[in-house]
């Protein structure tokens, strides 16, 4: 990409005005399309981990509860310690997630509409 971006340059010192001008928005969108997917791979990374970390408290809660099984049938005189409950999240705790394809679809229509302005206004100085 940093490549890409030095012969962009390079040839934007050997061209008129305008030409450089739509080489430099065809590259912010090309840069704008890679950076608009990295939310959405975030959010499906954490949800994969967020998975996982759910089955292993559920395996977590099953080894506490076989262990205590075991303990009252072990010492019968002795009953076995309490096991502190899960605590439940609560509704501020608990961020709220934002569909990324919405926010997507919202930063892309403002750019599309900021760069058709932009060239509305190039037609306009010609």
């Amino acid at each position: 990409m940093t490549e890409e971006f030095l012969n962009i340059f390079e040839k934007i010192g050997k061209t008129p005005f305008e030409e450089k001008m739509k080489q430099t928005i065809e590259s912010f969108e090309n840069m704008v399309h890679l950076f608009m997917g990295t939310p959405e791979k975030i959010d499906n990374r954490l949800d994969s981990i967020q998975a996982q970390i759910n089955s292993l408290e559920a395996q977590i809660n099953m080894l506490i509860k076989i262990i205590a099984e075991l303990q009252g049938r072990s010492t019968s005189t002795r009953p076995a310690p309490p096991i502190a409950p899960q605590p439940t999240p609560t509704p501020n705790s608990v961020a709220k997630k934002v569909n990324p394809a919405v926010a997507k679809r919202e930063v892309m229509n403002e750019l599309r509409e900021l760069l058709e302005k932009r060239k509305r206004e190039l037609d306009k100085n010609k």
